[in-house]
């Protein structure tokens, strides 16, 4: 049955359009393929997230990147690249956005890219202990401006320091010989109501850790979440022109010289040529610590490894971190690592800060008796490897990475009297060997390439310089050999006690098995070795034995020739 057309003016039109359609993509082809090449290149493209959902991101010249990440443009070039120039404000655009605590959950699960670290493939998991302990304990105020990991640590928004209501014995930075016999306690703060003002409605009252494992000391945490008294929203202490401020270009009083610490590479951090902070805000993350047992670079370590944890678990980029110490301590050789590694803005020390001072986001570092580094119980902890790795690319140190065979480096690590700290005005230490030089002759004659050092004499990144070369590290037990920390994989350490130290200290124990070094731990049993002011004579001949059998390990398990 044929059907009946019925033509209408509006068929004719809509069959004509068909045709010059067809008209035109015949004889201009060409060209409708270039105009369209041309908008697929102007549009965004299509980007991944952490869930696998495929999303259009909106161009923007102003799109920062995330804390800590950098934008797909410049994924393949590493944003540290030592050649290139940043002006102050680029490190307030990489803090722009910060800390997805604030924002979104961070996740145990992720893998995130830390390009600054340089490290070789640029990503670290945050699956590992106590990271993720941390992630998935997490707690905040209504407000999101005071959030909690696992009740170790902290991120405090916009929070306002107060240093006249800081009680204090001693502001820090001192000369030690100046506060010789001071009391440790004048050196730690009492903080007083108002010492802390952030945005809430009400203070927050969250729970900090009092002890992790046998170790049960106070939390100093809890006593500065007691100080904090809340303001509005909108009432930062600061105009709106003082966020723009940057902390090493900012026009702010100049502090006392010992309120700033520099790092090595100027004069041993000792702060002489003094500083400027802004007057109002610090803008950024601020890493903020107390230390405890300052001038033990053990007790050090504690901390370091603390903030390192932080950062990776913030994906904060040192460069443009400032840190704040939280103590009152006099200056120490151990200051100046803290600028070199994560006070890339500046270290300031909080009693010497002129006024009240607001820091866009504090973070709060764990106790450093909480650090995996004191529970020497642990079988393992994490995230070594890639602390070794930031501490030489911090320092631009180069270390080897595996023996020698047959011919090894021997790193003798000699202790000798220093004035370290005010409870030791005497300036004696123990443990100390009576025949250094008898005991380096024996080990070059039997075919070692020996160096004898005193590190406490020096500046931390020449200490690095001699760990970074060593195969076998050989001292007293002391806080020195804390830096065995930091040797290549496969290295060993040989640890001597006197007769009159019977306790026996695990920590380098632990050290040597979460590193997988080769450790030989020896005691002297024998009264004749102990000589006057804490001198022990080390027989050659045992202390050859032992080196012979670290290398023996060392070099059966990875010969290189």
């Amino acid at each position: 049955m044929l059907m009946k057309v019925v033509w209408s003016p509006k068929i004719g039109l809509l069959i004509a359009a068909i045709l010059l359609v067809v008209y035109l993509r015949i004889s201009y082809s060409p060209a409708i393929e270039s105009l369209t090449a041309r908008f697929k290149s102007r549009a965004p493209e299509p980007s991944t997230t952490n869930e696998g959902k495929r999303v259009f991101e909106k161009p923007s010249s102003n799109k920062q990147p995330s804390f800590g990440e950098h934008s797909e443009r410049n994924k393949d070039r590493p944003p540290d690249d030592e050649n290139a120039t940043k002006s102050p404000s680029e490190g307030k655009k990489v803090s722009e956005k910060l800390i997805s605590a604030f924002h979104s959950p961070i996740r145990c699960n992720e893998t995130v890219r830390l390009d600054f670290m340089g490290l070789p493939d640029r990503t670290v998991d945050l699956n590992r202990y106590p990271v993720c302990d941390w992630i998935t304990k997490t707690e905040r105020n209504p407000e999101h401006s005071f959030v909690v990991f696992g009740g170790e640590m902290a991120v405090v928004r916009d929070v306002t320091l107060n240093p006249a209501n800081l009680q204090m014995g001693s502001r820090g930075g001192e000369n030690i010989t100046s506060v010789l016999k001071q009391n440790e306690d004048d050196e730690y703060f009492t903080f007083k109501p108002g010492a802390l003002t952030i945005p809430c409605r009400q203070p927050p009252q969250f729970k900090f850790v009092v002890g992790i494992g046998n170790y049960r000391r106070h939390n100093h945490f809890n006593s500065w979440q007691t100080s904090i008294t809340c303001r509005s929203e909108g009432d930062n202490r600061f105009t709106n022109n003082s966020r723009n401020l940057d902390a090493r270009d900012a026009r702010g009083a100049t502090l006392d010289p010992r309120g700033v610490v520099l790092d090595d590479s100027s004069d041993g951090g000792r702060g002489a040529r003094g500083g400027v902070v802004p007057e109002k805000f610090v803008p950024g993350v601020t890493f903020a610590v107390t230390r405890y047992e300052y001038a033990n670079v053990h007790h050090t370590l504690t901390d370091l490894y603390n903030t390192f944890l932080a950062m990776i678990m913030l994906r904060v980029n040192p460069r443009y971190s400032t840190v704040l110490l939280m103590d009152g301590h006099p200056w120490g050789k151990f200051d100046a690592p803290w600028a070199t590694l994560f006070g890339g803005r500046n270290v300031y020390r909080a009693a010497h800060l002129p006024s009240q001072t607001t820091f866009e986001y504090m973070v709060w570092i764990p106790v450093g008796y909480h650090s995996p580094v004191w529970l020497v119980e642990l079988p393992t902890i994490s995230y070594l490897p890639e602390l070794r790795y930031f501490f030489y690319k911090q320092y631009g140190v180069t270390p080897k990475e595996q023996a020698k065979c047959p011919t090894l480096n021997v790193l003798l690590v000699l202790r000798r009297d220093y004035l370290a700290h005010p409870r030791n005005p005497s300036a004696t230490i123990q443990r100390k060997i009576a025949n250094e030089a008898e005991v380096m002759d024996a080990l070059k004659a039997a075919g070692y390439v020996v160096q004898g050092v005193q590190l406490d004499l020096l500046p931390v990144g020449k200490q690095l310089e001699h760990v970074g070369q060593a195969d076998i590290m050989l001292g007293m037990h002391g806080a020195g050999l804390t830096w065995s920390i930091l040797l290549h994989d496969n290295a060993g350490l040989v640890e001597i006690a006197p007769r009159y130290f019977q306790k026996h200290s695990l920590c380098f124990k632990a050290i040597s098995r979460w590193r997988g070094l080769h450790h030989i731990h020896w005691t002297n049993l024998n009264a004749t070795n102990e000589r006057a002011n804490y001198h022990t004579y080390l027989p050659p001949d045992i202390v050859l034995r032992l080196v012979n059998q670290v290398k023996d390990k060392i070099c059966n398990k990875n010969v290189v020739t």
